[in-house]
């Protein structure tokens, strides 16, 4: 989530991050914009262009090609894991088991928690055709099977055929490089003051921030003035006294007080990383136009060094390196260094943070999916009993605890919106997220005013 003051750079900075030529006309962001595609987080180029090393990065965070995954690592591992795939039961009972959903102590690949690790332990070669015509689909793959054979026996379950074109594919490539990537979603949320009001509806605590300071702005200089749009003129508000400094301190404060302030309990056990700060979210501090600031980066330091100022309750949250970059170098062949370095220090961070160690059921991706293509079909919300009824029918989500804490690990990543405490909204669950910004935006903009409109 790219955060700061308005026109420091935000968009350009992202067209850096993606490979794509500066445009020294870039139209300011209104509101918020989230880019509708996944994009792998890598050391090299996040774009979609010819230079880009994930050609389809929405494929590659599907339902299927995260089961394909988790397949294919057990099928080229040494054959000691087993694969629990969709597990039915309306043979016998008409509807799955009920199970503890997240269990981290499960060291298989446990694709669905309805069929508990220990059971499919016992289910060995010698009982392979038993478990397939009770409706059990659980296999056990032997190390002393040839590839040949893997693939045959792999092949004879009931595998989804999107699934299957995905394991087969991945067979081909002769890769797990997948395992280790890490997905995401950027956000460029505009500096405008009047649409602070909607930022806390989408501010995470799972995300990563990136504070955009302009390095060409002296930070004790008063902020400039913020142009407003009038029914008949565009009108500057000469009220605020913020300086720009002011508004770093603002944006940091923000995110600290609107997703909580406590430390994360886990984050020493959890983190594979030292890039993380001592409480999350955590927040990289980017200085841009460098090439209009001679002191570039004594500048950022001394920023830095303010944020960083014991008396700020919210320093915890910055990590322990700050950029300066250049966005006039963006597309060209004399990329900015200092873009590649923070390419970098985004991809350390990410695999760092404590999500990357959640086990997730194969059914609450299921429920992701489903909700995806209510979307897609054009449905940007359904009513809370309409989610219960895809939860419960749809992918064997029978507990309703479990269906509200999925509800809410959902919001937490921002894949839907949902709030609880007020009935009005409690019935509705938010799945197109652009459509509910673009909502925002009608709401709070005011249009000039147009004689010849009807």
């Amino acid at each position: 989530m790219l955060i700061g003051q308005d026109r420091t750079g935000k968009t350009s900075l992202k067209k850096s991050l993606r490979g794509q030529h500066f445009n020294h006309e870039e139209d300011s962001t209104n509101g918020i914009e989230r880019d509708p595609s996944y994009f792998s987080v890598t050391t090299e180029i996040w774009s979609t262009g010819e230079r880009k090393l994930e050609q389809d990065s929405d494929s590659a965070v599907s339902l299927p090609h995260r089961i394909a995954q988790c397949m294919v690592a057990d099928f080229q591992g040494d054959g000691s894991h087993q694969i629990v795939s969709e597990f039915v039961d309306e043979q016998n009972t008409g509807k799955a088991p009920s199970s503890n959903a997240l269990q981290a102590e499960y060291e298989e690949y446990n694709l669905d928690i309805d069929s508990p690790a220990q059971e499919n332990n016992e289910l060995g070669e010698q009982n392979l055709e038993q478990s397939k015509t009770s409706g059990s689909l659980v296999s056990s793959w032997s190390p002393k099977l040839d590839e040949k054979k893997r693939k045959e026996e792999l092949f004879e379950q009931e595998v989804p055929d999107t699934t299957a074109a995905c394991v087969e594919k991945l067979l081909l490539q002769s890769e797990r490089k997948d395992e280790d990537k890490v997905y995401s979603i950027l956000w460029d949320f505009g500096g405008q003051s009047v649409y602070y009001v909607t930022h806390p509806l989408f501010l995470t605590s799972n995300a990563i921030y990136i504070l955009v300071y302009d390095l060409s702005r002296n930070p004790r200089d008063r902020a400039p003035p913020i142009v407003k749009q009038g029914v008949f003129k565009q009108k500057k508000d000469h009220f605020c006294r913020k300086t720009n400094e002011d508004y770093l301190h603002f944006w940091l404060s923000s995110v600290s007080s609107m997703v909580g302030q406590s430390k994360n309990p886990s984050l020493t056990e959890f983190s594979r990383s030292k890039k993380l700060p001592n409480m999350l979210p955590p927040v990289i501090l980017v200085g841009t136009h460098a090439d209009k600031c001679p002191h570039a980066s004594e500048l950022a330091s001394e920023i830095y060094g303010s944020l960083s100022d014991q008396a700020n309750p919210y320093r915890e949250h910055l990590t322990k390196k700050f950029f300066t970059v250049d966005n006039t170098k963006s597309g060209s062949t004399d990329e900015c260094l200092e873009v590649k370095r923070l390419r970098k220090e985004v991809l350390a961070v990410a695999k760092g943070l404590p999500q990357m160690e959640r086990i997730i059921p194969i059914k609450w991706l299921r429920f992701e999916d489903a909700l995806k293509s209510k979307s897609d079909s054009g449905q940007p919300f359904i009513s809370l009993d309409e989610a219960w009824r895809v939860a419960s029918e749809e992918c064997q989500i029978g507990d309703d605890q479990e269906f509200h804490t999925l509800l809410n690990f959902l919001h937490d990543q921002r894949i839907l919106v949902h709030f609880d405490g007020t009935p009005e909204l409690e019935r509705m669950v938010i799945l197109d997220l652009p459509w509910l910004i673009d909502l925002f935006k009608r709401v709070i903009t005011i249009k000039r005013y147009d004689p010849a409109a009807k």
